[in-house]
């Protein structure tokens, strides 16, 4: 007796008969293919759904330092132009020194 298993596929309408037989090794390597492509799917959602929320958070502290950065800017700015200021005033008080 053979190992095989047997599919038969007929339609209403027809006579004819269509009979598939497949051996005890195909539809163990189909089952455990059907396992692990299950469990590789699952895995690939899993780090879809880990790699999107670390992707927020790095959006979120990516703004952050943005705000952060345009702040430091804009004092550096008021910086620059005291520092002027300062350079602007030295020299107009060492132009009247000799005096």
């Amino acid at each position: 007796m053979s190992d095989k298993y047997s599919l038969i596929i007929m339609r209403d309408s027809s006579e004819r008969v269509r009979r598939l037989r497949f051996s005890v090794q195909l539809m163990k390597f189909l089952l455990i293919s059907l396992v692990l492509l299950v469990l590789v799917s699952v895995a690939g959602i899993i780090l879809s759904v880990y790699s999107f929320k670390q992707y927020e958070e790095l959006t979120v502290e990516n703004n952050l330092l943005n705000a952060n950065l345009s702040e430091l800017s804009m004092q550096l700015e008021r910086l620059k132009a005291y520092e002027a200021l300062l350079k602007d005033s030295e020299e107009v008080v060492q132009k009247q020194a000799p005096l």
